[in-house]
């Protein structure tokens, strides 16, 4: 009684779940890359901008004149702000090989972080310009790969020195896993795995595969010169991989904890779980 209740109610809960998340879903709602970087030892109120190495991305372009609105998006900044037309003067004018595309804000040390969630550029220079003084910072050139990237600012506004690293996504990580382990044990239910000692094996099978393709991502990303759609691809690819893997360890360690030995079962729960979980992660997690 107590395993058909806890089937024919955990089924029910994780399609409403998945029907609940698609209900604000649009054409335009795949994941898109954004950007975010948070400032370190920041004493006082920065511009930040981006300089890029296109001089278009989406929305965004390099202009001879300033116009609030020609850029088809609101002029408020993430900080509240308006953007000034001196202070887009003074970054438009700046001399670099690299190109300003019209938008910044204002970061200090109660607001750190410095976001892009629109087209942000792939390859940049992180720019920090003091209204009050002229002064300009400027980083090195930057590479981001990957829908999700973070990276930390080490700014020493002694020495004018900027240094941006990377920032391995953990919170992202978390999300990831803990879903997978929901939405694949909840599966595991409906498969008829009820044993403790079959939750435990899906647990332990998803942490170590969830890992390893988290770790293989952001590999990827930091360390291989390849554009988002090549690497959704290789997601893609590595979630194959994934089910054909834990097909095998699950006919190893669930059948094996089982009365009834199935060849099939394990790589058809394989399957479900992972399309399931995957498809959840892209509307969920967006």
């Amino acid at each position: 009684m107590g395993k058909r209740l806890i089937k024919s109610f955990f089924l029910p809960c994780i399609i409403l779940v998945l029907i609940f998340s698609c209900r604000d879903v649009t054409a335009d709602s795949f994941p898109k890359a954004n950007l975010m970087l948070t400032f370190r030892d920041v004493h006082q109120s920065w511009v930040v901008t981006l300089l890029s190495s296109e001089k278009g991305l989406g929305p965004w372009e390099k202009r001879e004149e300033y116009d609030p609105n020609g850029y088809g998006l609101d002029s408020t900044l993430y900080s509240g702000k308006q953007i000034e037309e001196s202070v887009w003067d003074s970054l438009n004018t700046y001399e670099d090989s690299y190109y300003f595309l019209g938008t910044y804000d204002i970061i200090d040390s109660e607001h750190p972080v410095f976001r892009w969630n629109y087209f942000p550029p792939e390859e940049f220079k992180v720019l920090l310009y003091d209204p009050d003084s002229g002064r300009y910072m400027e980083s090195e050139i930057v590479t981001a790969y990957g829908l999700s990237r973070e990276f930390t600012v080490d700014v020493d506004e002694a020495d004018a020195s900027v240094r941006v690293h990377s920032t391995f996504d953990w919170q992202g990580y978390f999300k990831r896993l803990l879903l997978t382990i929901v939405i694949e044990w909840g599966i595991a239910l409906c498969f008829k795995y009820w044993k403790k000692k079959q939750w435990l094996f899906v647990i332990a099978v998803n942490f170590a595969t969830q890992t390893a393709l988290s770790l293989g991502v952001y590999i990827y990303q930091l360390q291989l010169s390849h554009p988002d759609d090549l690497l959704f691809e290789k997601i893609i690819h590595g979630e194959v991989i994934i089910t054909i893997a834990e097909g095998f360890l699950y006919l190893l360690l669930l059948e094996k904890a089982s009365k009834e030995n199935h060849k099939v079962r394990p790589f058809l729960y394989s399957f479900v779980a992972n399309f399931v979980s995957f498809a959840a992660g892209l509307v969920i997690l967006r």
